[in-house]
């Protein structure tokens, strides 16, 4: 076959890039769809677009604008004035670049910066440093066996190395088949710190790769180097046919009651490994018919033709005759795929089927009753045996099939040449490794929002008009007691020019009054500087301290990207809690054009805030490009100004986190008019299917796990499986390769 070889070794390569010979996609096949986002805040509609040349604005049909907060602070302006705040947008015709999501996360929203960070401590401390410790066991065999004197052994090791080495350490620059021949930094210890910064490029750090690459490269390392593991001279399949459950009692040389103890601690974890491959081995098992059908009609000429016909295209077809050729192109590559498939599991079942084991065949052994196995594990124990300390290692990271096409295979299965065309891929091909940033990302969860909705904004109004009407109060006080005391002071007055007069009769009683008087006149002249001045200090902390605080928010900074726990984090089969690599969970923060110079740049940077960081807190939009749901469609894009009606055909638009349903931009928890017209921006998604075939996707599903397509030699491999005998192969002596 042609493109046999090659077809094969990309399929590989394909977890690590997902662009496997990707169908092409020209500008007219496709609609608009929203590919980037960017806010623009100034004073006046002219100076927030600025830094939005060439970017769409969200408008509302009449004004042409986008303004939150022209509306949001209306009759209660505060020193900082308006802010008008635009949401610009690009478009893409690319389904792989669009947007697919946009929400909302306020201040005080409900994230932890620190949550997050203390999720990939404890992932890298209880998984990341287990397994690297595990599985140097498996390193060790690879580097064994590349300087092996066993043909089969080496040729193995040379065939992983040079895969790998078509993945680059972006951190030392360095292939890394090439670099894992050496001892990694996390083997090394102590002694790595003391090496000299280019000794240090010699040696991986297996740990950060593990942790940040690409989540498919990770596969790959750990199914390619599980492949390569195994230093007998016999393979595990040799040593599974010589052994069976009695022979391993009786190595033990112990009692039986203490052998069978020492088996289950040796081999029962293993055990329950490889017994959860055995319902997919025997799915696997059952397509044997169809597989050998599909070979017996395999056209690979027409196959070849329609291949070349798609890599021969230039693009002055018309829209007519490319989709053609698209169609006829994914058809034939999905033709390749199952004639690769297909040829290796013919191959491996009548291997199965010829292998005489226990009275019966290798194929009696695995098709027998599944519970027959949950009922008696040592059923496996002696395939477990067999395996290599390495493979058992790796054991999660590889199928039960491909140990088999492994065992099977001979020098020749493993040709490099097909490798060799193949360009490099980074390790970290498709991550963003800010997301491992100290203070870049912050997680969110149901449990965190629902606490903060408890409580969501601190609304000092109410203290504010307290203490407004407190002031007046104690000034209104004030007032009337200086009126009591101008009175006091008159009365007086009167009664002493009437003693002059020698009114005496009246004189008398008028000395009694003045006397009593002039003690109200001193408590009032005492009362009275008192009363002022608590007054005033009521007033001046009204004035400073709480109208601060009402209208000179305290901002936090705001994290660059937000993730919900839910959707990085899972359970292993031990129920142990896990961190998965879903670079497209990850939500990035839409940034603005606010200049260095501004008061708050120092604070949040560049990073957006519709509210213009001139309302209760600020409120960041964020957007996610998830291949697995629906693309934004541009020309969707439509504000309602006024109304919670939801315009016909929209169900969902710019959602606070955790929701669906559109939020109200101007909601009266973030802005400080309560009467300000209520703002929704509500947009359509693509229907789930509606471009797969355009998008030209040929390998998804089925290629992303690694053990569920063909092995890593099955290029050869699955034509020689067949011309196989089903007998024990003789050992290999040193051969060159």
């Amino acid at each position: 076959m042609k493109h046999l070889s090659k077809v094969l070794i990309a399929l590989l390569l394909a977890v690590l890039t997902a662009t496997i010979l990707p169908a092409q996609v020209f500008a007219d096949s496709a609609p608009k769809y929203i590919s980037e986002i960017k806010l623009g805040e100034g004073k006046t509609i002219t100076e927030a677009q600025q830094g939005l040349s060439g970017y769409e604005i969200v408008n509302d049909k009449s004004t042409y604008y986008y303004n939150v907060n022209e509306l949001a602070v209306g009759d209660d302006k505060n020193s900082k004035g308006d802010r008008v705040v635009l949401i610009g947008y690009k478009t893409t015709n690319k389904r792989e670049e669009a947007i697919t999501d946009i929400a909302l996360m306020n201040m005080k929203g409900g994230f932890s910066v620190r949550d997050y960070e203390k999720l990939l401590e404890d992932h890298y401390t209880e998984q990341i440093e287990p397994f690297i410790l595990n599985f140097s066991s498996a390193l060790e065999e690879y580097r064994i066996n590349y300087k092996s004197g066993n043909a089969s052994n080496k040729a193995r090791a040379v065939y992983v190395k040079e895969l790998l080495n078509k993945l680059i350490d972006d951190d030392t620059g360095k292939p890394l088949g090439d670099l894992l021949l050496n001892q990694t930094k996390q083997e090394m210890g102590d002694a790595y710190d003391a090496l000299p910064d280019e000794k240090k490029k010699e040696h991986a750090d297996l740990g950060t790769i593990l942790m940040q690459a690409n989540g498919n490269v990770t596969l790959v390392i750990e199914n390619a180097v599980t492949r390569a593991a195994d230093t007998g001279d016999d393979t595990w399949l040799d040593r599974f046919l010589a052994k069976d459950y009695d022979d391993l009692i009786d190595e033990t040389e112990l009692s039986a009651s203490k052998a069978k103890k020492e088996l289950d601690r040796l081999y029962s974890d293993s055990a329950l490994t490889v017994l959860n491959m055995l319902e997919e081995f025997l799915s696997y098992l059952e397509g044997y018919a169809e597989a050998k059908a599909f070979m017996a009609s395999f056209d690979e000429k027409s196959v070849n033709s329609a291949i070349e016909a798609y890599e021969n295209m230039t693009g002055s077809e018309s829209s007519g005759e490319r989709d053609c050729i698209t169609e006829e192109y994914n058809e034939a590559m999905d033709k390749y795929v199952e004639a690769l498939t297909s040829a290796e599991k013919v191959a491996i079942y009548e291997y199965l089927e010829k292998t005489k084991y226990e009275g019966g065949t290798l194929l009696d052994f695995f098709t027998q009753p599944s519970e027959n196995f949950e009922d008696d594990l040592t059923l496996l124990y002696p395939i477990v045996a067999a395996l290599s300390a390495g493979q058992k290692a790796g054991l999660e990271f590889i199928s039960l099939k491909e140990l088999i096409a492994i065992a099977l295979a001979d020098v020749s299965s493993y040709d490099t040449k097909s490798i060799k065309e193949l360009e490099t891929v980074s390790v970290y091909a498709g991550v963003n490794r800010e997301f491992y940033e100290k203070g870049a990302v912050a997680l969110t969860s149901e449990a965190l929002r629902k606490n903060t909705m408890e409580n969501p904004v601190e609304d000092n109004d109410t203290t504010v008009k307290a203490l407004f009407y407190a002031a007046m109060a104690m000034g209104a006080l004030a007032v009337v007691s200086l009126v009591g005391f101008g009175y006091a002071a008159m009365r007086l007055h009167f009664y002493i020019e009437a003693v002059d007069e020698g009114m005496l009769a009246a004189g008398e009683n008028a000395l009694s009054i003045a006397f009593r008087a002039s003690s109200i006149c001193k408590g009032l002249l005492n009362a009275v500087p008192l009363l002022s001045l608590v007054a005033f200090g009521i007033l001046i902390y009204f004035s400073y301290d709480h109208m601060g605080d009402k209208y000179n928010v305290k901002f936090d900074s705001i994290p660059r990207y937000m993730v919900d726990e839910k959707d990085i984090t899972a359970y292993n089969a031990k129920g142990e809690k896990i961190v998965v690599k879903n670079q497209e969970a990850y939500y990035k923060a839409a940034l603005c054009n606010r200049p260095e110079s501004h008061e708050m740049y120092g604070t949040i940077g560049n990073i957006g805030d519709i509210n213009g960081t001139v309302c209760k807190q600020w409120v960041a939009l964020y957007y996610s490009k998830n291949s697995s749901e629906a693309p934004i469609l541009a020309n969707s894009l439509t504000c309602v100004k006024g109304s919670e009606t939801i315009p016909a055909g929209y169900t969902t638009g710019i959602h606070m986190f955790g929701t669906s349903a559109a939020e109200n931009l101007n909601n009266t928890l973030y802005v400080w008019n309560s009467s300000a017209p209520k703002i929704f921006v509500y947009y359509k998604t693509e229907d789930a299917g509606a471009s797969a075939g355009a998008a030209g996707s040929n390998f998804t599903a089925g290629i992303a796990a690694l053990s569920g397509v063909c092995g890593l030699a099955v290029g050869a491999t699955a034509v020689t499986l067949g011309m196989k005998s089903a007998g024990k192969r003789k050992k290999n002596t040193a051969e060159s390769v």
